[in-house]
């Protein structure tokens, strides 16, 4: 008898490459499938011990993904009670560990946490420990709220300020809930909309120069998500225009971003238990930002920290 007749792949299972966390966005299906398939690994037996024999050094803290999951959970139910907690951790593992994978299904777990979904997470990890399920499995239900999680893929190159405002933008659609507050932040944007409005058709031939195939109403889709790359050649159009740019007023710095979400959309009151920052592969983000700097947006990371400092319900988990 052979292997292959003891031992089948399961198909169903198979995602044709690594699971990456932007899929929560831009593959929602393909998500959740990964989501519902992810295998936790319990306090007993994670392998710490070939961990330590493969050279990591005994001084950290290895930890399973079901315990981390709780701890996830009790930190938030920790902020609920205006507890101060740490808001920032950093998750490393070796490649292919299933750091983007156990993300992917966080993001399911507290995103949307009375969806099927969830539930087979939830499943998946009381197999791994009985104790941590039930545990997590309460919390869940005690958060009484989806959390507004903000999926970050480092691996983007992206400029960090308008990918978390993009990723608000998302989100917000997503639950159906209004996003006039965070529109309000960045009133620049909507004197764009309007300028776009009133003079495309005046301006046809210098609109379709610096914004090649878009008509008014996807250039002001674009707009209204905070494309900074968009308002950049709007902008432009609006200086030739008038002589001067586009005035910029209001408090549109990441820390502002985060405030607004914890005090508008947070809370007693708000659609939101809390606000999650998954930030996947923020190594790569940070050599993207000690690169191009200016591209990267890298103020908005010490902008997001201050925020997650001023607001305990912002957690951040970053993908080594």
């Amino acid at each position: 008898m052979q292997v292959g007749e003891l031992v089948r792949f399961n198909e169903e299972t198979f995602f044709d490459g690594a699971v990456q966390l932007r899929w929560v966005q831009e593959r929602p299906e393909q998500a959740r499938a990964a989501a519902r398939a992810f295998v936790f690994h319990g306090p007993r037996y994670h392998a710490a011990g070939e961990a330590r024999q493969d050279g990591i050094d005994a001084g950290y803290r290895l930890q399973d993904t079901a315990s981390l999951v709780a701890e996830l959970l009790e930190s938030f139910q920790a902020g609920l009670r205006g507890e101060e907690r740490n808001p920032f951790t950093l998750a490393v593992a070796g490649y292919g560990s299933g750091k983007s994978h156990l993300a992917t299904a966080i993001a399911h777990l507290l995103g949307a946490p009375a969806d099927a979904t969830a539930d087979a997470i939830l499943s998946h990890l009381t197999q791994a420990d009985a104790e941590l399920g039930r545990a997590v499995t309460e919390g869940v239900a005690a958060l009484g709220k989806p959390v507004l999680v903000l999926c970050l893929d480092g691996m983007a190159g992206f400029h960090l300020g308008n990918a978390l405002s993009q990723a608000v933008f998302a989100q917000l659609e997503r639950y159906g809930v209004d996003a006039g507050p965070i529109r309000d932040l960045s009133p620049r944007f909507q004197t764009a909309t309007e300028f776009v409005r009133r003079n495309l058709a005046l301006r046809a031939e210098a609109f379709a120069t610096r914004l090649p195939g878009l008509d008014a109403e996807a250039i002001c889709a674009r707009l209204a998500v905070q494309d900074e790359a968009v308002y950049a050649e709007v902008d432009a159009l609006y200086a030739e225009a008038n002589g001067v740019p586009i005035p910029v007023t209001g408090q549109e710095s990441a820390q502002d971003l985060i405030q607004t979400l914890c005090e508008v959309y947070c809370g007693a009151e708000g659609p939101f238990a809390g606000v999650l920052i998954l930030f996947d592969e923020f190594g790569r983000y940070l050599e993207y930002a000690a690169d191009r700097p200016a591209l990267a947006g890298d103020a908005a990371l010490q902008q997001v920290f201050q925020g997650g400092l001023d607001h305990r319900l912002v957690q951040n988990r970053g993908g080594g």
